[in-house]
């Protein structure tokens, strides 16, 4: 038997105008968990409903659970996650997940390390209670999150290999139309028409390595020089796409990087041009163990 333990928050703890004053499992569902766990002669597969992320430690470190899907917070009816359980849906057909994490997983303590009044996004001292700011989201947080953004399983294997057109090696491209917009008077909070444009394209070859069809999400991030230092983000996600592969075969991924993405804000918030080397990311590190694509490649910006 396949045991399924629905956990996590509702409209109870977490809704507008009333947030929740914990991102951890409360006391009597760590309770449950490890009491189910224990308990179950079979596969136990934890769905988590909740708005945000929650620490995921107490059912990552129970090897008595063996996944964990994320479902969100979603109405008084849940479809399609019975069909990503058993991987089929009532008519028989084949489902595979495809979902990537939208948020990171931060670990529970990360409540106590950041004021709510703090807003900003970027590590450094604060002028509330803690006064430091380890930095929010995938682009700037310092810790190491619990399950990074993007973070996303399949019940196939993937391979990824970055595919350079021009066979450029290192590839090294010249953006002087984004160097001149930059220099342009600017509007603070606003991206210039020319900087939202496609600056640099690039693709990545996806190879379905496993023995069913099935969607995969590919991510792309930047890693610009000097990351994590000056105000610069540590990485960047600049692109996505989905697409369907059958077993054994490969399709050619194409992700374009706007221009705005080989800029920074400055501490007045004005964009200035940052030539270098950038790191290419296709996929998450962390998925690569468990037989997910990852290809990392480099580009210098002039």
């Amino acid at each position: 038997d396949v045991v399924i333990l629905a956990i996590g928050s509702d409209l109870m703890l977490e809704r507008e105008g009333h947030d929740r004053e914990s991102i951890d499992f409360s006391e009597g569902q760590k309770q449950l968990i490890a009491a189910v766990a224990s308990a179950s002669k079979g596969p136990v597969i934890a769905v988590v409903f909740s708005g945000g992320q929650m620490d995921y430690t107490v059912l990552l470190e129970n090897f008595h659970i063996d996944a964990v899907l994320y479902a969100g917070q979603p109405s008084v009816q849940v479809l399609g996650v019975g069909d990503v359980i058993f991987g089929r849906t009532p008519s028989g057909q084949t489902v595979s997940p495809a979902g990537r994490l939208s948020q990171m997983s931060y670990p529970a303590n990360y409540v106590n390390e950041v004021s709510m009044f703090d807003f900003n996004m970027r590590p450094g001292p604060s002028v509330w209670p803690p006064f430091s700011n380890p930095g929010r989201t995938y682009r700037f947080y310092t810790g190491k999150a619990v399950v990074p953004f993007g973070f996303g399983l399949s019940y196939t294997t993937w391979r990824y290999t970055p595919w350079d057109p021009t066979s450029a090696s290192p590839r090294v491209v010249s953006l002087p139309a984004i160097r001149a917009e930059v220099a342009r008077p600017q509007t603070v909070g606003h991206i210039a028409a020319g900087l939202q444009a496609t600056a640099v394209d690039f693709f990545v070859n996806v190879t379905n390595t496993g023995l069913i069809a099935a969607d995969d999400a590919v991510l792309g991030f930047l890693v610009p020089p000097g990351a994590g230092t000056a105000g610069v983000p540590l990485q960047e996600l600049f692109g996505f796409e989905r697409v369907h592969v059958l077993p054994g075969q490969t399709v050619t991924v194409y992700l374009g990087a706007q221009g705005v993405r080989f800029t920074q804000a400055g501490a007045d918030g004005l964009r200035y041009y940052l030539p270098g080397t950038y790191t290419v990311r296709f996929g998450v590190a962390a998925t690569a163990q468990h037989g997910m694509g990852f290809a990392e490649t480099t580009i210098t910006i002039q």
